[in-house]
């Protein structure tokens, strides 16, 4: 049983829509951003030294490369702007 009716549009998302037009809503993590969670919890196991000090600065390299690939090339004016500001979160904490 098919109709005829036409299919309901919800304008609001057009937003959330990538280069494709497909609607975002959730996709699955690039590599960069895995590696910075794993790194958050090998660095919670490690006692505070040498190797903590190295895991932790290795997830925070692979946060910035993460924000760097979404500022650059996110799906969506969200991405992008989440990207920025953890980009500059990176960058102040590099400095502190």
């Amino acid at each position: 049983m098919t109709t005829d009716a036409p299919a309901v549009r919800l304008p609001h998302l057009h937003v959330w829509r990538d280069s494709t037009g497909r609607v975002v809503l959730a996709q699955v993590p690039n590599p960069p951003i895995l590696l910075w969670i794993a790194c958050v919890g090998i660095a919670r196991l490690l006692d505070v030294g040498t190797a903590r000090t190295g895991v932790e600065r290795l997830g925070r390299a692979a946060l910035f490369a993460w924000a760097y690939l979404e500022v650059t090339s996110g799906v969506n004016w969200f991405r992008r702007g989440l990207g920025a500001v953890v980009l500059g979160v990176v960058a102040v904490s590099f400095f502190r």
